[in-house]
């Protein structure tokens, strides 16, 4: 099943491979090569294994109403998941990479090569969102809420993981390019 993104949005247009793309490609904060290294090993990773089975159990406790439209889901791992399981989910991906590798390696039907902000999408549009280990690398978390709150619909889900405590922030969330780590009071204040 294929997700109508024309309903969402009128700013992206598909390339040859499939994959929607926006006219205009936003830096982000994220290890250049860290999908070609991630997608060769999510496959085969209890960790990863296991952090969707905790995603999917999630899923099921409280459903999306809807497609979900997970951001910043480099190969697709988890969305692979979700849609196995039964949930459209469409790949909100800004890295190439990692769009062409949930496109081709993981052949999830929906994928978005953009930032959310350049993805265009119109207010109140989305059923679902994920953000799964994404948020800690974009500096201007308000201004992303503030975007989710803008283009989620009335009622809609945001499905959300971050590293934490704080006080665990390290030399490794500097390489991996976080801008921070959260309490769950910082959390519920965002």
């Amino acid at each position: 099943m294929t997700i109508d993104i024309r309903a969402w949005t009128d700013a992206l247009e598909q390339d040859a491979h499939g994959i929607w793309r926006a006219p205009s490609a936003r830096a982000v904060s994220y290890p250049e090569h860290d999908n070609a290294v991630c997608f060769q090993i999510e496959d085969g990773s209890p960790w990863f294994r296991h952090r969707n089975e905790c995603l999917v159990t999630m899923l099921k406790r409280f459903p999306p109403g809807g497609p979900i439209v997970e951001i910043g889901a480099g190969n697709g791992f988890v969305a692979r998941r979700f849609i196995d399981e039964g949930c459209p989910t469409a790949v909100l991906e800004p890295g190439p990479d990692g769009a062409q590798n949930a496109r081709d390696g993981r052949g999830i039907p929906d994928v978005i090569c953009a930032t959310l902000q350049d993805a265009g999408f119109r207010s109140g549009v989305l059923p679902a969102v994920g953000l799964f280990d994404v948020l800690e690398h974009i500096e201007d978390d308000r201004g992303v809420v503030d975007e989710l709150a803008r283009v989620l619909r009335p009622g809609g889900r945001v499905y959300l993981t971050v590293p934490s405590p704080p006080w665990l922030y390290s030399i490794k969330d500097v390489d991996a390019q976080h801008y921070r780590r959260y309490s769950i009071d910082q959390l519920t204040s965002l």
